[in-house]
């Protein structure tokens, strides 16, 4: 309807313009872009629908089979045997987005997740523009904790995130507060916490700082980044009411520079919440502006665990439009020390994955 109504006024418009020059043509054709661009902002209310799907081919080699374990996962001896090899496609993520701006300094955002064949809310919530620089968020949102974990979906440089991404990447109802004060961005959140709407509470604190430059933006590696120096250092505290020792904090830094990028990060969970310190650290090159190979190693932290003490990954991306179209190729190797009747829990993985954004 917006394009037809554009062509009518160009119609109109069109007499005037009948003898016109190249030049003149030209001017009208900017004509005709502002018009579209003032109707698509006569209601800045409207919903806008967006998203992204991220399919992946997977293969691992070997893996453990846990089918005849306890109900309870416990594994004794005797019920872990080597399972065949497994090829097949799954998705990482089908997700739809909906976000828009009310006015009076409100917006908005509801996104749900696709990829089990269910919907499921995964983003819920409001946003408040308090003052310059200052916002509050209410409702349903990802803990603002660590860095890896708040990059979009999108924008990773592996298929996977961190380990220490995927323990403080779980979403929660609650409300922040964001200060924004030039190269120093200031969160204080409180959310439910693991025992839902009762009387113990979730708190943490983040703060993020650019060091160098701009410092660096909400992405993995060096693709975008340009080719000034930048750097980002920050660090979160938190607590869970909910147990004795719930104390949990974490420190990360962010660099680009060119086609280099390196990200790493420290974190520490109290005795009742993993009493454990993992780490990891990851480093990027770019070359011929649209390939980027990267490297990471992660230090789990946890002796003899069945889900790995230690990993390494490799990857190469190739950028088709950015981040909203890339294809990425990587192995993963998880290392533990850990054995059921015989059979190890070491883990190669080999896959490749398309991420499409719309």
């Amino acid at each position: 309807m917006k394009q037809h109504l554009v062509w009518m006024l160009a119609c109109v418009a069109a007499p005037s313009t009948a003898h016109a020059t190249d030049t003149g043509w030209s001017g009208l054709d900017q004509e005709i872009s502002s018009l579209a661009a003032t109707l698509q902002t006569t209601n800045p209310t409207t919903p806008k629908v967006g998203g992204y799907i991220v399919a992946a081919l997977d293969y691992e080699a070997d893996p453990a089979d846990f089918d005849d374990a306890n109900d309870n996962g416990i594994v004794d001896p005797g019920e872990v045997s080597e399972g065949d090899d497994t090829l097949g496609w799954s998705f990482r993520y089908v997700r739809l987005q909906v976000t828009g701006d009310l006015g009076h300094d409100y917006s908005y955002n509801v996104s749900f997740e696709l990829g089990g064949g269910t919907a499921s809310v995964r983003d819920a919530h409001a946003d408040w523009k308090v003052t310059d620089g200052v916002s509050m968020r209410w409702g349903r949102y990802k803990v603002p904790f660590a860095r890896s974990a708040l990059v979009s979906d999108t924008k990773l440089l592996f298929l996977q995130r961190t380990r220490i991404a995927d323990m403080n990447g779980v979403r929660d109802l609650g409300t922040m507060i964001t200060g924004q004060f030039d190269k120093l961005t200031v969160i204080l959140n409180v959310q439910n916490g693991a025992d839902g709407p009762t009387d113990e509470l979730l708190y943490n604190a983040r703060a993020t700082f650019g060091l160098l430059g701009d410092g660096v933006g909400m992405v993995e590696g060096a693709y975008g980044a340009g080719d000034s120096a930048g750097l980002s250092v920050g660090g979160a505290v938190g607590d869970y009411s909910g147990v004795d020792d719930g104390v949990r904090w974490i420190f990360d830094a962010a660099f680009t520079a060119g086609q280099f990028a390196l990200f790493g990060e420290v974190a520490g969970y109290g005795e009742d919440i993993g009493d454990s310190t993992p780490w990891d650290l990851t480093a990027s090159f770019l070359f011929a502006d649209v390939w980027e190979v990267a490297a990471r190693y992660e230090d789990y932290d946890m002796d003899d665990s069945r889900q790995g003490d230690s990993s390494y990954s490799v990857g190469l991306n190739r950028y088709i439009a950015g981040h909203d179209i890339k294809w990425q190729l990587q192995y993963q190797r998880v290392d533990t020390d850990f054995e059921a009747d015989g059979v190890g829990f070491d883990r190669d993985i080999v896959s490749l994955g398309l991420v499409v954004a719309f």
